[in-house]
């Protein structure tokens, strides 16, 4: 009974981090790219500079917030930008330009770090 037990907490863990995987975006887009034999690291070198000063812009414009309508406006431009490079990475691997999704799986780690610190200031400043 406890081995049995044991034995299905372990499959429930995976079930539970497999659903978590496929239910995010860029987890979803990693882990396909890690199908593909392709572990992707922020390499800043292979980065466009204009997407990298962009980058830059939004976090200083986070940095800078001061009331809460910026924050939110500054979220919902973030989610925007999430939801396009979504769309384009699914594109990108439904044509098999593997690629193109790992630029675009790139792009989107910056801006899902983006989104984790509007996420913290929110949480900080009591923003619902």
């Amino acid at each position: 009974m406890q081995e049995e037990r044991k034995i299905s907490e372990q499959y429930s863990a995976l079930v539970n981090k497999a659903y978590s995987t496929l239910h995010q975006p860029l987890a979803r887009g990693l882990y396909i790219l890690h199908l593909h034999g392709i572990n992707l690291h922020e390499d800043t070198r292979e980065t466009d500079p204009q997407f990298l000063a962009e980058i830059m812009e939004t976090n200083e414009e986070l940095a800078e917030a001061q009331h809460p309508h910026d924050v939110r406006r500054l979220e919902n431009a973030n989610k925007s930008v999430m939801d396009k490079l979504t769309k384009d990475v699914a594109k990108a691997f439904r044509a098999g330009d593997i690629d193109a999704a790992k630029q675009v799986l790139l792009k989107m780690k910056y801006y899902s770090s983006i989104a984790a610190r509007i996420k913290d200031l929110k949480q900080k400043a009591g923003i619902e």
